[in-house]
């Protein structure tokens, strides 16, 4: 009943409802920016299932949707993020002035299975550790993604990461799906 939590929970749906928009009026024009959407859905998606468990699906424009068990929609979420990790972009550390920046890669893929399967024991009741570790070494290896850990004028490395400017700072690097606002 709460009201941030409610809103919460709209607002991922909100996000789904748009990604299903623009996959059934653009999927066959850009197979990178449509695997792009569909990263953004599985992440609304994911959001869900930890928050909230069994929660109402579907991947059609005005569609209420039926309610899916959690290990149903883990199986889903699994599938679609290997089915669109090809057509997602290589896997590289940008800044705010790099082309592609803000944008999912395969990294972030990458970071959004191993989040899945670190809780796959909940969602399914098997435990994939082993899934989790090697999806988590992808993204400190294969990335060009590492920690940040320089410092600037008087900042710790850790506090850049939250300054206005960590899209052209040290801090640019760690960065796996920054979020983009003004």
């Amino acid at each position: 009943e709460h009201p941030m939590l409610r809103g919460l929970y709209y607002r991922l749906y909100f996000g789904v409802a748009i990604c299903n928009q623009y996959i059934k009026e653009c999927s066959d024009i850009d197979a990178t920016k449509t695997a792009e959407i569909r990263f953004l859905r599985a992440l609304y998606y994911y959001y869900l299932l930890d928050m909230w468990g069994n929660v109402p699906f579907t991947t059609e424009v005005g569609s209420a949707g039926t309610q899916m068990q959690r290990a149903d929609l883990y199986a889903w979420l699994e599938k679609e993020l290997k089915e669109i990790e090809p057509n997602l972009s290589a896997p590289q550390a940008k800044t705010s002035a790099d082309a592609g920046y803000g944008r999912a890669d395969k990294a972030a893929a990458w970071m959004l299975l191993a989040r899945l399967y670190l809780n796959a024991e909940v969602y399914t009741g098997n435990a994939h550790w082993d899934l989790a570790s090697q999806y988590a070494k992808k993204v400190m290896t294969e990335s060009g993604r590492s920690l940040n850990t320089t410092g600037q004028n008087g900042w710790t490395a850790y506090q850049m990461l939250f300054m206005g400017d960590n899209g052209e700072s040290s801090a640019a690097k760690e960065a796996i799906l920054p979020v983009l606002q003004d």
